[in-house]
């Protein structure tokens, strides 16, 4: 059996010389070059994806507008708290139903936020 500092002492050399081994170079291209060539055929592919880009941009632009009004839903549970304390005898009612309202849109614009994406891309 191989003692505890003689593994210790094999790991670490193993790893000197996986590191020590040299990497290839990386080239930059130049961006306008890049551009120039990946051009002729990135203009067909976008041509042909602009209807779904577009249908994706107007559902998530519906989903954000949906947890948007739920976070302004939340400021409903302030408001109603200060109605059922401050003019209890005359919005009590009312301040609770805000309160419970606001309480409940927490949860509803978590889930509307995570329902986001998948309405983006028509899963919803």
């Amino acid at each position: 059996m191989v003692k505890f500092s003689s593994k210790f002492i094999l790991i670490t050399l193993l790893a000197v010389f996986i590191l020590a081994i040299p990497s290839n170079k990386a080239t930059a291209m130049e961006p306008i070059s890049m551009a120039m060539m990946l051009a002729p055929i990135v203009i067909p592919i976008l041509k042909a994806a602009t209807p779904y880009i577009i249908k994706g941009a107007v559902n998530m632009g519906g989903a954000m507008f949906e947890a948007g009004v739920e976070m302004f839903n939340m400021l409903l549970f302030p408001i109603g708290l200060f109605e059922a304390t401050l003019f209890a005898p005359w919005f009590f009612e009312s301040g609770m139903v805000h309160m419970g309202e606001g309480a409940m849109a927490l949860p509803k614009m978590l889930i509307q936020t995570l329902l986001v994406m998948p309405k983006t891309f028509g899963f919803m």
